[in-house]
């Protein structure tokens, strides 16, 4: 879960924060943060998984209106 997990976090954060992210890949956060959680052999992948979990906790509004952003522009 670590390697992998870290791997698909990054990769669905960048493509949040870039403007190409969707609702769903709020949802693959969270299933692979919680996925993740407290089953790494490694501290790497909890410390991964703390800032993923507590803004998606928080803050999740700014996720989707990050999203739904980006879906209007592409819709135009």
């Amino acid at each position: 879960p670590c390697r992998e997990g870290t791997f698909w976090l990054e990769k669905t954060l960048h493509r949040i924060m870039e403007g190409h992210g969707t609702e769903e890949d709020i949802k693959t956060l969270d299933r692979v943060a919680h996925s993740m959680q407290g089953k790494c052999l490694c501290a790497l992948g909890e410390f991964a998984v703390s800032p993923v979990i507590g803004t998606l906790k928080h803050f999740r509004d700014e996720y989707v209106a990050k999203v739904r952003q980006a879906e209007a522009v592409a819709a135009d």
